[in-house]
């Protein structure tokens, strides 16, 4: 056996001393045979496509969209990166220095090998590492300019290069191992290079992501779909070279090889050489190795490897060791590019630089936005409008509400979106981070803060309400709304079952086709236990939320409020109430099963239309939807619902004050009434027309004269009234099925409370001014209104009632009313359709010709500010201080009259024809020759309801004992009506002569004249009638006999009844005689 040579460090450290001093004189040799060759005739350049068979479309750089069919958005995301990449930033550093200082350490770059070994006898080569330095000193980037369909030129310019190789040589027989740096600096480097690039569209677009995922299998598979890859132009010039440095040799050597370097640089001069070089052999080296490539390359398929069933997100994006630490398989089934990527993105994208900024903004954020805008960080969208809204005309039969007050229709448009500081992402900063679950993400993402300026979005909106004439409801303004917030804090859980197998053969073409990103996950079954896509738990806060307003355009004081009212809100902390409750809003809305539905069906809906065989399960067939649930509010949204819902409708009732106080024109409304001459109609003065005699004008007068009288105490009788019918003045109505629903939100109004009605100073009604006008007036010294309102939601049990309470002082009105009614018609009323109360007010209207307020005239000396309980404890606060702030700015009671005088007028005129119109009197519907009187009386609805909610009435309001004293409640009526006749309660009094008879029939009998007279009649003490009462009780023996029962007078007081009689005769003598008698 022959032994190896033994070489010992001397000779080894020799070897690599002559190695790299034969390497620079072959080099220079190579150089300067090249600076020659530049005078001799250059070789013709080779074009690909000239002679070659192009076998499909080729990509066009000048135009993608076209080639990709995808539209010009794949021309402008080219532009974006090449203007990010040319482009600089405000210092006039050059964005790919910005780039590469953030990939890099002070624009230092090394890769190190561990298998880059050459093996020569007893020794062997290895390159360890190799080193670039001065990558962040671009001074001119001009990249991926499309010059020719399938042509990318580039030009950069540098500062300096340098580049150091350190390698290590090792002897086998004595593992002995030096190590070697050599380090070249290269300052004032210009690169141009012309790429030419010719891809097959089909195949470029056909490649598979699991074919790239390798980071390995990309040149293969680009190269695979190419038609050809060259260099036209190679061109690298180079200011100065300097004398390369040799590291790590002996003493004598590293002194011999300096000194020889130097005398070897110093005769020969490479700078002019190297452009030659580059542009002709080193050129054509790679053209040809190029060439190989295409020819011998093809695309790998991955789509056979053993796969899970999911994609496990910790082997998708982690190194090996980080997905096995989270429980991960670390198979690197999935390939290096996503752990590559997410690598960039967290050590570049989400780094923090030296000034303590997020990368991220400058990278990302800026480039992105000053594309779009011109100004980094911001986002004009000024030009497209996002919001468009025309409402129904309101010449429109459905909005008759609104005639003489408006015309056209409402139109609101919202546009001009200005999204400015979106460059103010902080650390921490994750998206995409992998868990201890294989197939959950978490993301976290911090927006503004200290010392940053605030995120703040802005939008016009247009709102244009044209009056039908003159009107206080017409608008045409434009107002800028502000919303800005401070800090932005948001994590998410988010849950996703995405199919390996679809994932991995989801070809380019589809990147685009949201449809088939969506059909990576399962087709949604029934069951919804498990979600494929969900956010299994979210935090998102809002610091400093503000939304402010400002005028653009327009006049009217109704939008001048709005500014205004937002200040206050922000002022009181309504603002700062909502957004502390708007991320736990967000987050169940997002985590609602609603929510999830609708996703679900979004997925089922994308497995039709994915035409990608391999990833949808259903293409083309139709999806049975899933039933979507309704969304659930908790308690507290829904307590957040009233408290917006509430200040936004004051707000708005503010704002239509504000521009009535200023509105000084007169509504167009026609006339109501202006023909005199009309006969045949009800004449209001004068109610003999109708052949009842002055029964009607006497009792209306009766009427008029009660309510508008005072009793002994000064009181006004119609209080004293109101008292007898109410509890005290107050009112309760309570309603069992008025309610407003909205989605799965219902609002209900439980009850209306009035108290104050047993206030008036003042009544005067139905005087009868003209023959069809009456007029009113009257004044209340206070009026509250109390609302009882429930708001649930009907998917739960969760409910919030609510007390609205309104408070007025000093109201003061006079209304004049137009009731211009057909006397004929209203004497053709058959006694039998009203008998119905349902066709009371149908009959009575049937007969009207015109009816309306002519003068509405209101005053209200104190408008209290609205009263709100029932919301939680802080939003009630909170209510409770913003109403107050904001009534107290706005002047209510000076709009009353201008707001009641025109458009509450006009909406109740509009109320008033729309309720008139084509109302017609039933026929009655009983025929029978008799009526059953009882069935009549007692409720049979035969019969109808009228008499017996009159029975009713009376039965348990005045035949019942009023008292302890056994009395009936009939005495109040009998009180009221007595002393209205008599002036004495109880006592009935009708003064002359009520009898007067003069008989000459009884000659025979010797009396020549009878005369017999009664007058003065007083009935005492009728307000003694004892309970029970029995007024027309039906009888159970015969359903036609009523029965009756009253029992007057007490043994204190008794029913007496005084009269003054006269019984006179004429005659015989015997038979003369005058008497006049007090019984």
């Amino acid at each position: 056996p022959v032994p190896p040579f033994e070489l010992s460090p001397t000779t080894v450290d020799t070897l690599i001393y002559a190695g790299v001093v034969l390497f620079h004189v072959f080099k220079i040799a190579i150089l300067e045979n090249h600076k020659h060759f530049g005078d001799a005739p250059q070789p013709a350049t080779r074009s690909l496509l000239e002679n070659s068979t192009v076998d499909g479309v080729l990509l066009d750089w000048q135009d993608l969209g076209t080639s990709l069919n995808i539209g010009e958005s794949a021309d402008e995301a080219f532009d974006m990166v090449r203007d990010y990449l040319n482009g600089s930033d405000e210092t006039g550093t050059s964005n790919v220095n910005v780039l590469v200082g953030n990939i890099t350490t002070d624009g230092m770059f090394m890769m190190n090998f561990t298998d880059l070994v050459i093996e020569m006898g007893d020794l062997s080569f290895g390159i360890d590492s190799v080193s670039l330095s001065g990558l962040d000193s671009f001074t001119s980037v001009d990249v991926l300019d499309p010059t020719g369909s399938q042509t990318l030129s580039n030009s950069i310019a540098m500062e300096h290069l340098s580049i150091e190789l350190s390698l290590s040589v090792t002897s086998n027989s004595t593992n002995d191992t030096q190590e070697v740096v050599v380090k070249y600096m290269l300052d004032d480097i210009e690169i141009t290079v012309d790429l030419h690039a010719a891809f097959y569209v089909e195949k470029l677009l056909a490649i598979e992501l699991g074919s790239i995922l390798h980071v390995e299998d990309i040149l293969p598979c680009l190269l695979a779909a190419s038609h050809s890859v060259s260099f036209d132009t190679l061109l690298v010039s180079v200011g100065e070279f300097s004398v390369p440095e040799i590291f790590g040799l002996h003493p004598e050597t590293d002194e011999s090889a300096r000194e020889t370097l130097d005398a070897l640089y110093s005769e020969f001069s490479i700078v002019e050489s190297i452009p030659i070089l580059t542009d002709t052999t080193l050129k054509q080296l790679l053209n040809n190795y190029m060439e190989s490539l295409i020819t011998d390359q093809a695309c790998p398929d991955r789509s056979s490897m053993d796969l899970p069933t999911f994609v496990d997100f910790r082997d998708l994006l982690l190194e090996k060791e980080e997905s096995i630490t989270l429980g991960g398989s670390g198979s690197g089934v999935f390939g290096t590019l996503g752990v590559a990527m997410f690598n960039i993105a967290k050590n570049v994208l989400f780094a923090v630089d030296e000034a303590g900024n997020l990368v991220f903004n400058e990278l990302v954020v800026d480039a992105a936005t000053e594309s779009q805008s011109g100004i980094p960080g911001t986002l004009d969208f000024s030009d497209i409008s996002l919001l468009s809204y025309s409402s129904p005309a309101f010449e429109d039969p459905e909005t008759s509400l609104w005639q003489n007050l408006l015309s056209g229709n409402i139109e609101i448009d919202l546009d001009g979106l200005l999204v400015e500081h979106l460059n103010t992402f902080t650390a921490p900063l994750e998206l995409l981070e992998p868990t201890d679950t294989a197939y959950s993400v978490e993301n976290e993402v911090n927006i503004g803060g200290q010392m940053l300026p605030d995120l703040s979005l802005r939008a016009a909106v247009r709102v244009m309400i044209e009056g039908d004439g003159p009107s206080p409801l017409a608008l045409d303004d434009e107002i800028e709304f502000t919303l800005s917030t401070g800090l932005i804090h948001m994590l998410a859980n988010i849950v996703a079952h995405v199919k390996s197998s679809s994932f991995l053969n989801f070809p380019v073409r589809e990147l685009l086709n949201v449809d088939c990103w969506m059909s990576l996950f399962p087709k949604p079954g029934q069951d919804t236990t498990n979600r494929n896509l969900a956010i299994q738990s979210l935090l998102l806060s809002a610091t400093d939320l503000s939304i402010g307003a400002s005028i653009k355009a327009g006049t009217s004081a109704g939008i001048q409020v709005i500014p205004t009212a937002l200040q206050i809100l922000q002022e009181n902390g309504s603002i700062e109430v909502l957004s502390g409750r708007l991320g736990d809003l967000i987050g169940e809305f997002l985590e609602s099963d609603m929510v999830a539905g609708h996703v679900d069906n979004m997925f089922l809906d994308a497995h039709t239309k994915c035409p990608v065989a391999d990833l949808a399960q259903s293409y083309g067939e139709i999806a049975n939807d899933i039933p979507v649930p309704p969304f659930e509010l908790s308690s507290t949204t829904l307590d957040s619902v009233l408290y917006g819902s509430l200040l936004g409708a004051n707000i708005l009732f503010l704002a239509v004050v504000e521009n009535h106080l200023t509105f000084d024109g007169e509504l167009s409304s026609p006339v109501l009434f202006d023909d005199k001459s009309a006969t045949g109609l009800l004449d209001w003065t004068n109610l003999t027309t109708l052949g009842f005699g002055t029964a009607l004008d006497e009792g209306l007068e009766m009427a008029r004269d009660f309510v508008g009288g005072i009793d002994d105490n000064g009181a006004l009788n119609i209080n004293e009234l109101i008292r007898e019918f109410s509890e005290d003045g107050v009112l309760i109505f309570t309603f069992e099925e008025l309610s407003f629903a909205l989605g799965s939100l219902d609002l209900r109004l439980h009850n209306a409370t009035v108290s104050g009605l047993d206030t008036f100073s003042h009544a005067q009604v139905l005087l009868p001014v003209e023959p069809q006008k009456l007029s009113n007036s009257f004044a209340l010294d206070e009026l509250a209104v109390q609302l009882g309102l429930e708001l649930s939601d009907k998917t739960n049990s969760n409910a919030q009632d609510l007390l609205l309470s309104f408070n007025m002082k000093q109201i003061v009105a006079d209304i004049d009313i137009i009731a211009a009614l057909n006397s004929t018609e209203l004497l053709r009323i058959k006694i039998g359709s009203l008998l119905n109360t349902s066709n009371v007010l149908p009959c009575m209207l049937s007969a009207v010709e015109t009816l309306g307020l002519d003068t509405m005239i209101l005053n209200i000396g104190e408008f209290g500010i609205p009263q709100v309980s029932g919301l939680q404890e802080e939003t009630d606060e909170s209510m409770r201080l913003t109403l107050e702030s904001l009534y107290n700015q706005f002047d209510v009671e000076g709009a009353i009259p201008k707001l009641a005088s025109t458009t509450l007028k006009q909406l109740v005129n509009n109320l008033l024809e729309e309720f008139v119109s084509n109302k017609t009197c039933p026929d009655p519907t009983i025929q029978d020759e008799f009526i059953e009187v009882g069935a009549l009386l007692d409720g049979s609805t035969e019969y109808g309801d009228l008499l017996p909610i009159v029975r009713n009435f009376v039965d348990s309001e005045l035949l019942l004992a009023e008292d302890d004293s056994g009395l009936s409640s009939l005495n109040g009526l009998i009180r009221s009506i007595t002393e209205r006749q008599s002036g004495q309660e109880g006592t009935l009094s009708f003064l002359g002569s009520m009898i007067d008879v003069a008989l000459a029939r009884f000659h025979r009998i010797g009396v020549d004249l009878l005369e017999f007279a009664l007058g003065n009649l007083e009935i005492n003490n009728l307000d003694t009638v004892e309970a029970p009462v029995v007024l027309f009780a039906s009888s159970e023996d015969d359903p036609s006999l009523l029965e009756n029962r009253i029992q007057v007078g007490t043994r204190l007081s008794p029913l007496r009844i005084i009269a003054n009689t006269l019984l006179s005769t004429s005659g015989d003598q015997f038979l003369t005689s005058h008497n006049d008698i007090n019984l």
